[in-house]
Protein backbone atom coordinates (compact mmCIF):
# COMPACT_ATOMS: atom_id res chain seq x y z
CA UNK A 1 0.00 0.00 0.00
CA UNK A 2 0.89 3.68 -0.48
CA UNK A 3 1.56 6.22 2.12
CA UNK A 4 -1.42 7.83 0.82
CA UNK A 5 -3.92 5.00 1.27
CA UNK A 6 -2.30 4.08 4.57
CA UNK A 7 -3.05 8.13 5.41
CA UNK A 8 -6.41 7.75 4.50
CA UNK A 9 -7.45 4.98 5.94
CA UNK A 10 -9.41 5.31 9.14
CA UNK A 11 -8.76 4.32 12.43
CA UNK A 12 -10.80 1.59 13.05
CA UNK A 13 -12.54 1.88 17.36
CA UNK A 14 -11.95 -1.05 19.28
CA UNK A 15 -15.19 -0.93 20.92
CA UNK A 16 -18.04 0.65 19.20
CA UNK A 17 -20.61 3.37 21.55
CA UNK A 18 -23.04 0.69 22.46
CA UNK A 19 -20.32 -1.43 23.77
CA UNK A 20 -18.66 1.04 25.75
CA UNK A 21 -21.84 2.03 27.00
CA UNK A 22 -22.22 -1.54 28.24
CA UNK A 23 -19.39 -1.72 29.52
CA UNK A 24 -19.54 1.63 31.57
CA UNK A 25 -22.73 0.44 33.05
CA UNK A 26 -21.75 -3.23 33.98
CA UNK A 27 -18.24 -1.55 35.81
CA UNK A 28 -21.13 0.84 37.19
CA UNK A 29 -22.76 -1.77 39.01
CA UNK A 30 -20.01 -4.56 39.81
CA UNK A 31 -18.32 -1.23 41.85
CA UNK A 32 -21.64 -0.28 43.14
CA UNK A 33 -22.02 -3.94 44.81
CA UNK A 34 -18.63 -4.00 46.21
CA UNK A 35 -19.08 -0.63 47.72
CA UNK A 36 -22.33 -1.75 49.52
CA UNK A 37 -20.70 -5.31 50.50
CA UNK A 38 -17.82 -3.25 51.83
CA UNK A 39 -20.20 -1.15 54.04
CA UNK A 40 -22.30 -3.86 54.94
CA UNK A 41 -19.31 -5.99 56.33
CA UNK A 42 -17.92 -2.83 58.06
CA UNK A 43 -21.54 -2.30 59.71
CA UNK A 44 -21.30 -5.76 60.72
CA UNK A 45 -17.88 -5.84 62.22
CA UNK A 46 -18.57 -2.89 64.19
CA UNK A 47 -21.97 -4.05 65.24
CA UNK A 48 -20.28 -7.12 66.76
CA UNK A 49 -17.50 -5.16 68.49
CA UNK A 50 -19.94 -3.40 70.27
CA UNK A 51 -21.78 -6.11 71.50
CA UNK A 52 -18.73 -7.89 72.15
CA UNK A 53 -17.17 -5.11 74.31
CA UNK A 54 -20.45 -4.48 76.16
CA UNK A 55 -20.88 -8.51 77.13
CA UNK A 56 -16.86 -8.41 78.39
CA UNK A 57 -18.02 -5.03 80.25
CA UNK A 58 -20.53 -6.80 81.91
CA UNK A 59 -18.44 -9.98 82.34
CA UNK A 60 -15.86 -7.70 83.94
CA UNK A 61 -18.43 -6.27 86.39
CA UNK A 62 -19.84 -9.88 87.61
CA UNK A 63 -16.24 -11.29 88.12
CA UNK A 64 -15.18 -8.08 90.24
CA UNK A 65 -18.28 -8.71 92.42
CA UNK A 66 -17.43 -11.94 92.94
CA UNK A 67 -13.70 -11.19 94.12
CA UNK A 68 -15.06 -8.64 96.06
CA UNK A 69 -17.25 -10.86 97.58
CA UNK A 70 -14.69 -13.84 97.94
CA UNK A 71 -12.34 -11.31 99.48
CA UNK A 72 -14.73 -10.06 102.03
CA UNK A 73 -15.98 -13.68 102.93
CA UNK A 74 -11.82 -14.96 103.09
CA UNK A 75 -11.56 -11.41 105.47
CA UNK A 76 -14.49 -12.45 107.58
CA UNK A 77 -13.07 -15.93 108.53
Amino acid sequence: MSNKLVKHQETKEILTGKQKKILFWNCFIILSIVFVAVWVNIFLTSKAFIFSTTTMGKRMIIISECRYRNLYIQNMM
